[in-house]
């Protein structure tokens, strides 16, 4: 059976050609991707933003513009009672007002000169929240009494609204409105804005729309290669163990400190010189009953490490919170007030996602060392200090 997968996985990597086309999309360069705004919405709808404004430099003119409208007007069984094309052709781009985030309105087209404008509430990831469409609607209705308006409701698969008078379409229709205007307008577009957009067009297919090359050739590739896949995934790394078992490894090393209790997630410390009785007054947290340790909070998007005071006498919690006021660095507090349960005093980052996803076993492992390093170096004894001689004074 072990030798069956074994040749199974070896015929996956070498002999797939599905496998190997989908390692060449994945190793394509998307500048979306890269700058890690796939499924950011903000991102999404200012780039919409530039394509629609005739006014920007991309060379597509109105074309975008005018086909998204067309493309809404023929949804709503054309509502505004105009000839689209005919009514812009006496209107001046300068007259056509793209606003982002007006009153929080992801997109709202205005042409005065026609008395009609659109909105357009865009989700990528999220969904409807705050009673927003409804909100928005009687926003822009109240904003412009004597206009016509159309309020569209973008989702990457046209999800319907909760309020009957958006209309639904999804970004497979902004996909195809683009490659329309693309297709009449190619001579135009200057190479470098042409290159982004076709980038643009790349990441709507590969992170946006279920139905995209990549997403159809793993699907393909899984179903004919289950056994094979589900053991890498049986077997894949397991980082937040291993970052846990390098970071508890170096902590074990630092002279005159105590590992108290860890797991996974949390890494938590504490120099011996507050392994006293006046400091084991933490209850319904730790073991190890310490009112302030260092822990390294080990996520599996980013690894930080921190000074947190815990549960226990309100009045020594308030004094240790009040050390990082005033110019006492590198403690700080966030907020005006201790809150009631866990408060952090120092924040260092250790690790990014970029350091976790894509750096190798003994990458990660010196680049977690590098860090606590810099720490040990630099703030532990300074912190260590301060702290002790605050529960000192708080003894006397």
């Amino acid at each position: 059976m072990a030798g069956q997968i074994e040749t199974e996985l070896i015929n996956l990597v070498n002999a797939n050609k599905d496998f190997k086309r989908l390692s060449l999309k994945l190793n394509e360069f998307n500048v979306f991707e890269s700058l890690g705004i796939t499924q950011n919405e903000i991102r999404h709808s200012d780039f919409l933003s530039y394509l629609l404004n005739p006014n920007e430099n991309h060379g597509l003119g109105s074309e975008f513009l005018v086909n998204l409208l067309d493309f809404l007007m023929i949804e709503a069984n054309n509502q505004l009672g105009i000839n689209l094309d005919t009514e812009l052709a006496g209107v001046k781009h300068s007259e056509i007002e793209i606003r982002r985030e007006w009153k929080n309105i992801d997109l709202l087209i205005v042409i005065d000169k026609l008395s009609i404008y659109f909105v357009i509430e865009n989700k990528v990831l999220s969904s409807e929240h705050s009673n927003q469409l409804n909100r928005y609607f009687k926003l822009a209705m109240t904003e412009y009494p004597n206009y016509r308006g159309l309020f569209g409701y973008l989702t990457p698969d046209g999800q319907t609204p909760s309020n009957e008078n958006y209309l639904a379409f999804s970004y497979r229709d902004i996909l195809a409105l683009i490659e329309k205007s693309l297709s009449t307008k190619l001579i135009s577009i200057n190479s470098d804005v042409l290159l982004v957009i076709r980038h643009y067009i790349q990441m709507l297919r590969r992170f946006i729309l279920d139905d995209s090359e990549i997403s159809q050739l793993a699907k393909k590739i899984y179903q004919e290669n289950k056994r094979a896949i589900d053991t890498i995934i049986k077997y894949r790394r397991d980082t937040q163990e291993l970052v846990s078992t390098i970071a508890q490894n170096i902590i074990v090393d630092f002279q005159d400190t105590i590992l108290a209790e860890s797991n996974k997630s949390y890494i938590r410390f504490f120099p011996s010189e507050w392994d006293m009785p006046s400091q084991k007054i933490s209850e319904g947290w730790i073991k190890d009953k310490q009112i302030v340790v260092f822990e390294i909070r080990n996520n599996k998007s980013k690894v930080t490490l921190h000074v947190v005071i815990g549960p226990g006498n309100q009045e020594i919690r308030n004094l240790l919170y009040g050390l990082g006021k005033g110019e006492n660095k590198p403690l700080y507090n966030p907020y005006k007030e201790i809150p009631k349960k866990y408060a952090s005093i120092y924040v260092k980052p250790l690790l990014s996602t970029e350091d976790l996803e894509n750096s190798k076993d003994d990458e990660i492992a010196n680049k977690l060392e590098a860090k606590l390093t810099e720490f040990k170096i630099n703030d532990y004894k300074k912190i260590t200090n301060d702290i002790a001689k605050e529960m000192t004074k708080n003894n006397d």
